[in-house]
């Protein structure tokens, strides 16, 4: 069309556009937008939508921010696709941010931006926030509507409020397949396997069907519970009575049930028969259970798989060092750690996040530019030495060989997060934190250990899971 000298107008502009949401067209669609730049017609809300939506498709973000500040008049639909777009790259913090600018210009909100939100909130704990949106829509009807129900209901679970999340589901005015599925995910993530297959009994009693999604939190949910037989029962009747074709993510569930219950053979058995390849999830989920059953034989080969996948993910080199660690081979432990590092992997990557009077605050390990540097240092030491004095366990630790390797322990952005929401909150105050990776062998046993001597409640959020800790004991039944 422009070889044969044929100017394209609004219209063709816009089509363009929405042609070029893939990342392979990412450059064409740079093209157009100079294009317009250059031309007669300018950015208006139409083709600013359009530049947007191509922009966040193709995962240039930051491309997508430039637009929408060009543009001078925007809507509520503009707004809510910004505040998508953050959403669905996890930028949730640029979500909140944008939203509280939204809100500033008194534009309110739809049921769209309410959802959006709302899955930002879930996303990086923001309990407070969630809450304020509950009550500004209270009344409303909004909270009638069964999408926003949902986002709601996720929310409080994703939290670590599962009361809140309890008493909302028994109030819901209208449920769907999604609500379920919900409510039996959040019971199943925080370790309450009772109450998780509590629900799914009355939803089936309340004949609503399960999809593929609700067999995934109900296999985790058994697999919680150790109840292998009933959970090898439901993965036949997914198939067989249902017609529901098992995923990979479905056959993981049941390695991990397999895997949690010592029967490792049986795992390996499901490995092979299944009809697809095993990824990476599937061998860290082999090797949390190696750990947790101290088969140090399994877990190096199960460690074998994973670099052959992914060599430069620190996961399993993590999960391996928990591995020779709980079987008391300390050389071999810190070994594998300084061959990470020697690769690249885990300098000063690992993050961990707490969120306190409505600000996020980051811990990287081996990082100590925090403000209050000094007083979470203080209370951390406090901790550690009422630790030693309280059990036999920590006391090992601390009395490791490897001093580097000993102090690299004691400075996780965890530790150091939990310390900042001991010193800045109220006496029993529950502290979420989210961290970017999985986890540790040690820094988990602290934690736990913190909640028994101090009395908090603690959801930890890793790259896994969802741990729910509470006077010792976590949720996840150690085994993650």
């Amino acid at each position: 069309m422009l070889e044969e000298g044929v100017m394209p107008n609004r219209n063709t502009i816009t089509s363009i556009l929405t042609a070029c949401k893939h990342s392979s067209l990412l450059t064409f669609g740079k093209d157009t937008h100079a294009r317009i730049s250059v031309s007669m017609y300018g950015l208006d809300t139409v083709t600013g939508n359009r530049l947007i939506d191509m922009y966040l498709n193709c995962g240039s973000v930051s491309c997508a921010q430039e637009v929408f500040n060009c543009l001078l008049d925007r809507d509520i639909i503009i707004w809510t696709q910004m505040i998508g777009g953050y959403v669905n790259w996890r930028q949730n913090k640029l979500a909140l941010n944008l939203f509280d600018r939204m809100q500033q210009e008194s534009l309110g909100m739809d049921r769209v931006t309410l959802i959006c939100i709302l899955s930002a909130c879930a996303s990086c704990s923001a309990l407070a926030k969630g809450k304020s949106l509950h009550a500004c829509i209270s009344g409303s009807g909004l909270e009638h509507d069964v999408a926003v129900g949902n986002a709601l209901l996720n929310m409080y679970g994703k939290c670590g409020n599962m009361r809140e999340a309890h008493t909302f589901f028994s109030q819901m005015a209208v449920t769907d397949v999604v609500s379920w599925s919900s409510m039996i995910a959040n019971y199943a993530q925080h370790g309450h396997s009772k109450n998780a297959l509590q629900v799914f009994d009355e939803m089936q009693h309340q004949n609503v069907v399960p999809d593929q999604i609700t067999f995934l939190s109900v296999l985790s949910a058994f697999s919680h519970a150790g109840r292998v037989v009933e959970g090898c029962y439901w993965f036949r009747y997914m198939k067989q009575s249902l017609g529901i074709e098992p995923t990979l993510d479905h056959y993981n569930c049941m390695i991990n049930l397999l895997g949690r219950a010592g029967m490792l053979t049986e795992a390996e058995e499901m490995i092979r028969d299944m009809p697809f390849e095993a990824d990476i999830i599937t061998w860290m989920t082999l090797l949390g259970a190696s750990r947790f059953h101290v088969d140090v034989v399994r877990g190096e080969q199960y460690a074998r798989e994973a670099f052959r996948l992914n060599p430069l993910d620190p996961a399993p080199y993590v999960m391996l060092s928990n591995i020779y660690f709980s079987a008391g081979r300390e050389e071999q432990a810190v070994k594998v750690i300084t061959e990470m590092k020697e690769m690249g992997m885990g300098q000063g990557k690992f993050c961990s996040f707490i969120q306190i009077g409505g600000k996020v605050h980051k811990f990287y390990d081996n990082d100590f530019s925090h403000p209050q540097r000094e007083q979470i240092h203080s209370e951390l030491q406090l901790l550690t030495r009422r630790l030693v004095e309280a059990n036999d366990t920590y006391s090992k630790i601390l009395l490791l060989k490897n001093d580097e390797f000993r102090q690299n322990l004691l400075n996780h952005g965890e530790k150091w997060a939990l310390a900042f929401g001991i010193i800045s909150t109220p006496l029993g105050t529950t502290l979420v934190i989210s961290k970017d990776s999985e986890i540790c062998f040690d820094c988990h046993t602290f934690i736990k250990l913190v909640s028994q001597i101090t009395g908090r409640e603690i959801i930890l959020k890793d790259l896994r899971q969802s741990h729910y800790i509470h006077d010792g004991v976590c949720s996840c039944g150690d085994l993650w």
